[in-house]
């Protein structure tokens, strides 16, 4: 009888026999293994009279059941049984000594074994699912490192390639000193790494490829495991498990193993592999956009440890690349080159987006950046959103927020522009927020935000063919400069004197009333992003506000 049949997937490689003997430790009366450590358990079997030996089953049965199994296996490969309701191997170990073997005798019955052993594979593969949907889903290294605690069950720390703690994961009161220096100094030297490494030994198995993994313990105090993260031959971070036992902790060693692609996954979408000089600054914006700083002392301390200076003006610089798929790394070219554009801004990756803060003189140099990033959009086939500038650090989180929706918006808007100047779609942000948070106010219809002397001026250009909005958001744009306006529609200057005294009549105003050039300017923007970035005729009143939450 087949209690688990696994076919593929992660199952096969992650629930070895040392893992399933642990859920069964009390019941456990005697136990002997030999030299096997890495059989993996694929099916849990009730052992019948006439089963056959097959590799990688574990079998459950009394002496009746399993004899006749022993006698039949020929000892080519691993065999793995649990003896029930007895109360040593008896008969049964001059059978078993014949080939590699793993078995172990309990006093629970057969069903009692195999019910324990089901509802350990099924809680297993849920939390391991859960784990893999975290990490699809990108969630934060905290989060991730809180998931796979849970299934180690010891403190576990996230280090970047020089030592420093990006997370950790400590739940629980303890008196472990290395764990203690960890959490009191936020790093870890080089000579712990040195008395590691002299005490580790490599862990049996194959690892993933570019993970070094070794196990270790320490003045017969702690157990523990480092797993050297690798990018391309360049250590990218560290992974390390700690245990206050004083031997190999082996369900612990089994389940790192198991967990080992998991950890390589990981750190592969989360770019682990944070650059040197900016492994402060990626830090520090992860605790601002998580929102784990909570004070201005706090957030300049952290500032100064980044290299940022309070005070100084800062500017923000945000890239995405044109092709979704085109991953963004820490080490990709495109970062390379910024680092060279722009050699002394902070740079970090986040969510496949370039962050870059650089520091100016003042903010009248908000421009200086334009003629830069056009031949790298060029080159690299990457939008650049040229945002804000500010003294005051707290304001990264939103500067972000806002030069995502910025370029969000500009590509439909302008899709020819690869460098846009976020403050000229700051408007269209503003009107984005109103379509998507306005609930019933105007049941999702945009136009019920432009002056109705406007709305009427596209009625009229609509039933006449005209082109009067068009000249007159060209005017407003030109700073009502009737020969820039010309020049800029390609008609004569008279032709577009006459459009304008037209639309004066249309509008029933003088256009050299302010509030009334701020209004149509306004209104202009709101027909704009109805037409361009919603794809809808601003006069049609039939999407609605359901559509606003997508």
């Amino acid at each position: 009888m087949c209690l688990r049949p696994v076919t593929g997937g992660w199952m096969e490689k992650m629930i070895s026999f040392h893992m399933m003997l642990n859920q069964l430790h009390t019941s456990l009366q005697s136990q002997w293994i030999d030299h096997v450590k890495d059989s993996t358990v694929r099916n849990i079997v009730m052992a019948l009279p006439d089963t056959e030996p097959e590799e990688g089953c574990l079998y459950i049965g009394n002496e009746e059941r399993l004899l006749p199994l022993l006698e039949r296996w020929k000892g080519n490969f691993p065999l793995m049984f649990i003896q029930s309701e007895g109360s040593d191997i008896g008969p049964l170990e001059p059978l078993a000594a014949k080939g590699n073997s793993l078995w172990a005798v309990s006093s629970l019955s057969t069903m009692e074994i195999g019910n324990r052993l089901m509802s350990y594979y099924f809680q297993w593969e849920r939390q391991v699912s859960e784990i893999n949907d975290a990490i699809v889903r990108g969630d934060g290294i905290a989060q991730i490192l809180k998931l796979f605690s849970a299934l180690l069950q010891k403190p576990m720390f996230w280090l970047d390639a020089e030592g420093r703690v990006l997370a950790s994961e400590v739940e629980y009161a303890f008196e472990n000193r290395y764990i203690m220096d960890l959490l009191i100094h936020g790093e870890m030297p080089e000579e712990l790494v040195a008395q590691i490494r002299r005490h580790a030994t490599r862990i049996e198995g194959k690892p993933q490829p570019e993970i070094s993994a070794m196990h270790f313990v320490l003045d017969h105090l702690t157990y523990g495991i480092l797993c050297e993260m690798r990018k391309q031959r360049m250590k990218v971070g560290r992974i390390l498990i700690l245990s206050e036992s004083g031997e190999v902790d082996h369900l612990l060693l089994d389940n790192f193993q198991s967990l080992l692609p998991l950890f390589r996954q990981y750190a592969s979408l989360q770019k682990a592999g944070r650059h040197p000089e900016d492994s402060g600054f990626s830090l520090l914006l992860d605790d601002i956009f998580e929102r784990r700083l909570h004070s201005e002392e706090e957030l300049n301390r952290r500032a100064e440890k980044a290299g940022l200076k309070p005070g100084q003006w800062y500017q923000w610089l945000l890239a995405v690349p044109m092709d979704p798929g085109n991953d963004i790394t820490m080490d990709t070219a495109l970062m390379q080159a910024i680092r060279v554009v722009f050699p002394g801004a902070k740079v970090s990756a986040r969510e496949n987006r370039i962050l870059i803060l650089n520091s100016r003189e003042s903010y009248r140099e908000i421009r200086a950046e334009e003629d830069k990033l056009v031949p790298l959009a060029q080159e690299y086939d990457a939008r650049f959103c040229i945002g804000s500038f500010s003294r005051d650090l707290f304001f990264i989180r939103q500067a972000y927020l806002q030069s995502c929706a910025e370029l969000n918006i500009a590509a439909k808007l302008r899709p020819e522009q690869r460098v846009i100047l976020g403050e000229r779609y700051q408007i269209y942000h503003i009107i984005d927020l109103c379509f998507r948070n306005s609930g019933g106010y105007h049941e999702g219809n945009l136009l019920f935000l432009c002056s109705p002397r406007y709305a009427e001026l596209l009625r009229y250009d609509q039933r006449n063919s005209g082109e009067l909005s068009r000249t007159l958001a060209a005017y407003l744009q030109n700073s009502c400069n009737a020969t820039r306006t010309a020049k800029a529609l390609y008609v004569h200057r008279n032709t577009l004197l006459g459009r304008l005294n037209r639309i004066e009549e249309l509008l029933g105003g003088s256009l050299d009333d302010d509030n009334l050039r701020m209004t149509c300017a306004f209104s202009a923007a709101v027909a704009t992003y109805i037409e361009k970035y919603l794809g809808k005729d601003p006069l049609e009143l039939s999407y609605l506000w359901a559509e606003a939450a997508r």
